[in-house]
C-alpha cells in the first residue's frame, strides 16, 4: 500500500514540476517578445528642488521638485 501512495504523489509531485517548467518558459517567451515588441523607453529622471512657473522660468521653492530635463509622456 505505501508503495502505491509514494507512486502516485511521486507522480503528481512531477506533473507539478512540469506545469511549472512550462507556465515559466511561456512566460518568459512572452516577456522577451514583448521587450522586441515594445515603444516604451526607459528614462532615469535626476530632480532639483525648486518649481518652474507658468512660463517655465525657475521658482525657489522648497516644496516641490522639478526635473531639469523635460520628456514627452502620453
Amino acid at each position: 500500500m505505501k508503495r502505491k501512495t509514494k507512486k502516485i504523489l511521486k507522480g503528481i509531485g512531477l506533473a507539478a514540476l512540469c506545469l511549472g517548467v512550462l507556465v515559466g518558459g511561456a512566460n518568459l517567451i512572452k516577456n522577451v517578445a514583448e521587450d522586441k515588441d515594445s515603444t516604451t523607453e526607459k528614462i532615469n529622471l535626476t530632480y532639483e528642488v525648486g518649481g518652474l512657473n507658468d512660463l517655465g522660468k525657475y521658482v525657489e521653492d522648497d516644496g516641490t521638485l522639478y526635473t531639469k530635463n523635460a520628456f514627452e509622456c502620453k
